[in-house]
């Protein structure tokens, strides 16, 4: 008896810790985003690779009248936990989020579809060479995109 309620001691806080750390139920979980996007007066493009997870999609950076905004389009991507858009200084997306050489665009607003992000005007797009997604939580990429000036 004493066995079974020491197990069960251990295994209740095991199991809700687990799921605070990893949260497993927005693995099933697809946040659709489909936000308007501009088709002119793209700066710099770049298509998604994979790292962690399967990744796709299109990353624009466009300028609209001296605002530039990051455009992900027919974007796809797992859900998970404190998953972060990242403007990166360094050509590979991974080497430089985990170099912390980034500027954190904030939370990803859905793992599907078509979605913007206000740059902040200290932003040095010359120094932009690419975009993460990353976890946060983690510390791991779900994918990146080099950009080519347009």
């Amino acid at each position: 008896m004493r066995r079974k309620t020491l197990a069960i001691a251990i295994a209740v806080p095991a199991a809700v810790l687990g799921w605070a750390l990893f949260r497993p139920e927005l693995l099933f979980v697809s946040q659709a985003v489909n936000e308007t996007l501009t088709t002119t007066n793209i700066v710099k493009k770049g298509s998604f690779v994979s790292y962690a997870h399967e990744t796709k999609g299109m990353a624009q950076i466009v300028d609209q009248g001296g605002t530039y905004y990051l455009q992900l389009s027919d974007f796809h991507t797992s859900n998970g936990p404190d998953v972060r858009v990242y403007l990166v200084k360094d050509t590979s997306a991974e080497k430089g989020a985990n170099a912390g050489q980034f500027i954190d665009l904030g939370p990803i607003k859905g793992n599907v579809g078509n979605q913007r992000y206000r740059l902040p005007e200290a932003a040095e797009l010359d120094q932009v060479k690419s975009i993460a997604i990353w976890c946060a939580r983690f510390n791991v990429g779900f994918g990146g995109a080099t950009l080519d000036e347009s």
